[in-house]
């Protein structure tokens, strides 16, 4: 039974680790084609706690709107804050 499992176990692994390298190789090039497009913005954000980076891409138009977002809720919390005497 330990003959069987062995082998198993490697091929299940080593299929699993191959899926991941795809994966990863295709993402990379989905990013390169991202990056080249004058209509997204791609910035590097570096997670609390963490030394790994992350890529993201968005359009310029949803990094406007979420600039927007941003600086209507800083707003509110301004204003609610001063509101209650803070």
């Amino acid at each position: 039974m330990k003959k069987i499992m062995t082998p198993l176990l490697i091929l299940l692994l080593t299929a699993c680790s191959s899926n991941n390298v795809n994966n990863k190789d295709a993402q990379m090039e989905e990013l390169a084609k991202v990056e080249k497009d004058d209509k997204y913005v791609c910035t590097t954000i570096k997670k609390t706690g963490s030394h790994f980076n992350t890529r993201r891409c968005i359009t310029k138009e949803a990094k406007k709107r979420e600039e927007e977002n941003a600086k209507k809720t800083m707003e509110d919390l301004d204003r609610n804050w001063s509101l209650h005497g803070g």
